[in-house]
């Protein structure tokens, strides 16, 4: 920001740098507050749950799913998160074979929430790199970018 903007005078941003500049405030703050609460909401209609991993124990709840539109839950696993084989590689950071997931949690959703999860599921038919590692490409970054994403999608449609 300009020195003019904090003295009070007109910013001359487009509303292209001022949907980035909304959106680059929200998601760092997000992802701090989502280790601090069980569901983070970054708008009404996307939140980030937490849960346990696959296999693994309930008072731990570090694996990151996307909930969007209270409808339907997206997150990015193992395809067999229970073979002994496929945790050494993950523990030894080796990338496996991952498939990303969709489950709907109701039936029911408006137009609104309709086409954000088509955007979803859009963002989910292109999404290139299915080798989960956890480094690079987990379920955290899964979420970040699925999330991101539908923030970009829904900013698009409030400007035009």
């Amino acid at each position: 920001e300009t020195l003019h903007t904090h003295l009070g005078q007109p910013s001359h941003k487009t509303s292209k740098q001022k949907m980035v500049q909304r959106i680059m405030v929200k998601l760092p703050l997000s992802v701090l507050l989502l280790l601090l609460l069980p569901d983070m909401v970054f708008t009404m209609s996307i939140k980030l749950r937490l849960s346990p991993l696959i296999g693994g124990p309930a008072f731990l709840p570090i694996h990151c799913k996307v909930v969007v539109a209270e409808s339907v839950v997206y997150d990015f696993v193992p395809i067999d998160p229970l073979n002994v084989e496929v945790s050494g590689k993950l523990l030894s950071l080796q990338a496996v074979p991952g498939e990303i997931r969709r489950s709907n949690q109701i039936k029911n959703g408006n137009c609104n929430s309709s086409r954000l999860v088509a955007k979803a599921d859009n963002f989910v038919d292109q999404y290139c790199n299915r080798n989960l590692q956890l480094l690079t490409n987990n379920c955290w970054t899964f979420a970040l970018k699925l999330s991101w994403y539908l923030i970009i999608e829904s900013e698009k449609e409030t400007l035009e």
